[in-house]
């Protein structure tokens, strides 16, 4: 992940980092059959939500060469 962060877009990088905590949650509720309450799941469907315009609609970085 270190290395990741020096060659992606910040914008991108963000947005898996805080979809680890969704993931987290996820594992959560299927090895330890722990059930998230209503307010950790407006929690998850914001930060999804949250990566969803960040990568899709966020700023381009007109300095990153695409091949």
């Amino acid at each position: 992940m270190a290395r990741s962060i020096k060659y992606a877009p910040v914008r991108l990088m963000s947005s898996l980092i805080f979809l680890g905590l969704v993931f987290s949650g996820f594992f959560d509720w299927v090895i330890w059959h722990e059930v998230p309450t209503e307010l950790a799941l407006a929690g998850i469907a914001l930060v999804i939500v949250g990566a969803i315009i960040t990568v899709y609609f966020g700023q381009r970085d007109p300095t990153v060469i695409h091949h």
